[in-house]
């Protein structure tokens, strides 16, 4: 019984983000995307305007102090974990229909493989960890 109601889970959940993406499509589609940047959003304004707004939005400022953010590049994380293998998914600009076929789409490469092709990728939607 857990097995049949997983895969049903599984299935709903496969429906649900095919919707989720033929809406996101529909919407850059209308050319009515507008992304703000901000800085010295309050909790409030936050989830009052864009969470519960569903309104995109950058927020600045927030992560300046963080170690990481001196130390984590591409180039860092390819010396110190390119060994690593990782799941990706790719192909995905040839397939309409990946977000219900996402097995067609799965595949294992060491990190420094996917950092190359973050590198030279461009702005693509084709692979992702």
């Amino acid at each position: 019984p857990y097995m049949v109601a997983a895969r049903r889970i599984g299935r709903r959940y496969e429906w649900l983000e095919a919707m989720a993406d033929l809406y996101a499509e529909l919407h850059r589609q209308s050319g009515a995307v507008t992304l703000e940047k901000r800085r010295g959003v309050s909790p409030e304004e936050f989830f009052t305007r864009y969470y519960f707004g569903h309104r995109p939005v950058v927020l600045q400022g927030f992560m300046e102090d963080w170690p990481a953010m001196r130390r984590w590049s591409l180039a860092d994380f390819r010396e110190r974990f390119g060994d690593v293998e990782v799941e990706i998914m790719s192909g995905r600009d040839t397939n309409p229909d990946h977000a219900s076929q996402p097995d067609k789409h799965r595949q294992v490469v060491k990190l420094r493989d996917y950092v190359q092709r973050v590198e030279t990728g461009g702005e693509t939607n084709d692979f992702y960890m």
